[in-house]
């Protein structure tokens, strides 16, 4: 039986004589000569729109959601596919587009299973220590470690959505995980980030500080002028005197554009010093940017410290800023190939530095449980992904108004992943196997299960 692609090919002239037709009919000549173009198209990327489609990604809602714009280009690209009209005007009506044994795949379980997670890593055996922080692997698929020292300074430029936040969580968990003294500053800090599903409650036990009493603007400037004038000079005095500078410091800063804006040539003055001087006193400074030019960083006149980074993990986005910190030309980059979980690695090895395309692993909560302990978010029953959001009334069996009866309905679901929990199911992975539900999912209800084991 052919494919759909096959079908688009037998049936492609039929279907430009049709829309061209149609098109002439309701819009004249420019009508028509849309649907020449739209079927053209159709005709030359169907692998394309069918592979995309199978991956899920038609909608721009996230994972496990079908907005309706995505539906509605699905169902346009799918009626593409098998020679029906775009303009959805056949006698059986546009819902006659889906066939009932199409299978629509969802979107979460496309994108997880394919997907390189963190957790994966730690699952296979691997153990982060201050000689072997895991960065990610290299295209023949061998591990990219480092030692602690040779991190610094790390910088993290590139588009937002492009996975800046989920490397930083990479590192800072291991770090965490190792007990290196670790502070987060960033003004947009969540504790949990529903849109993303990344659960940042496991690192507040051990951070140096709580990140939401570093989140404002002010408490960023206290804490940059601690570090840039009183921790370095501490640490100056005692290497003149003979000493050790001390444990490693390690300060993570995200959305530097926001804390530049609000603070202004303050901030860039302490950030300058502790990336020109921090490293030989084990200060270091892991940065998150959209862009690293010398005018976002705050740094006119001084764009030489873009040197001081010997970690660079580029996403994607901004080739001045990159061409600078990988040390390449503009063409060099490989600007198509990056994003989802694939940059541009430039980090220091065996005492040679190394740029490669590496491909990094989503810091997915799974592995933050597994390192740092259980997640202490909880949620209104708003926000919690297993609430019955059912309003149809015919659907209440129960009067749960009742206080004699709270309590006593439960979604079924949970209950069967507590039974799976008990009887072996503790990973993600296994708890998505056990339920057949796709590993987006699961994650959210591993969740609820070790709060309710730590509570």
């Amino acid at each position: 039986m052919a494919n759909k692609g096959q079908k688009l090919l037998m049936a492609a002239p039929t279907l430009v004589l049709a829309e061209a037709a149609s098109a002439m009919a309701h819009g004249g000549g420019l009508g028509a000569i849309a649907a020449f173009g739209v079927a053209g198209l159709a005709y030359a990327y169907a692998d394309e729109i069918k592979a995309a489609f199978q991956r899920g990604d038609d909608s721009p809602a996230g994972p496990g959601v079908r907005s309706e714009s995505g539906s509605k280009l699905k169902k346009a690209g799918y009626r593409l596919l098998v020679g029906k009209s775009v303009r959805g005007e056949d006698q059986a009506g546009d819902d006659a587009s889906w066939d009932d044994d199409e299978e629509i795949i969802p979107l979460a379980v496309g994108r997880q299973k394919d997907m390189f997670l963190f957790s994966h890593v730690l699952e296979s055996g691997f153990v982060p220590t201050l000689s072997a922080l895991y960065l990610g692997r290299d295209e023949s698929g061998k591990p990219i470690t480092v030692a602690a020292r040779d991190l610094c300074h790390v910088a993290l430029p590139g588009l937002t959505g492009g996975g800046k936040s989920s490397i930083m969580r990479l590192i800072m968990a291991q770090l965490c995980f190792l007990g290196v003294p670790t502070l987060l500053l960033n003004p947009h800090y969540m504790r949990f980030n529903s849109e993303s599903d990344e659960d940042n409650t496991p690192f507040e036990a051990h951070l140096q500080r709580s990140p939401l009493d570093c989140a404002g603007f002010d408490a960023i400037k206290v804490l940059l002028q601690w570090m840039a004038e009183t921790l370095l000079k501490k640490r100056i005095e005692q290497r003149a005197n003979g000493g050790k500078p001390g444990k490693p410091y390690i300060i993570f800063i995200d959305e530097w554009p926001s804390i530049v804006g609000d603070l202004g040539k303050d901030a860039s003055k302490y950030l300058g010093k502790i990336l020109r001087e921090g490293r030989k006193y084990g200060i270091f400074v892991v940065l998150a940017s959209t862009d690293f030019q010398v005018k976002t960083l705050g740094l006119e006149g001084d764009g030489s410290l873009r040197k001081c980074f010997l970690t660079t993990f580029y996403v994607g986005g901004d080739p001045v800023g990159a061409k600078e910190l990988l040390n390449l030309a503009a063409n060099e980059l490989p600007e198509n190939q990056l994003g989802r979980g694939t940059v541009m690695l430039r980090y220091r090895a065996d005492m040679e530095i190394r740029t490669v395309i590496a491909r990094v692993p989503f810091t997915d909560n799974e592995a933050l449980y597994r390192l740092l302990g259980p997640s202490t978010f909880t949620s209104s029953q708003d926000d919690d992904p297993l609430a019955d959001n059912n309003d149809d009334p015919a659907d209440d069996d129960v009067e749960t108004s009742d206080p004699q009866m709270e309590g006593l309905v439960e979604d079924p679901v949970l209950v069967r992943a507590r039974l799976a929990y008990e009887n072996g199911a503790t990973s993600v992975i296994k708890l998505a196997a056990a339920l057949d539900i796709s590993e987006w999912d699961a994650r959210k209800i591993m969740a609820k299960i070790r709060v309710e084991k730590h509570a």
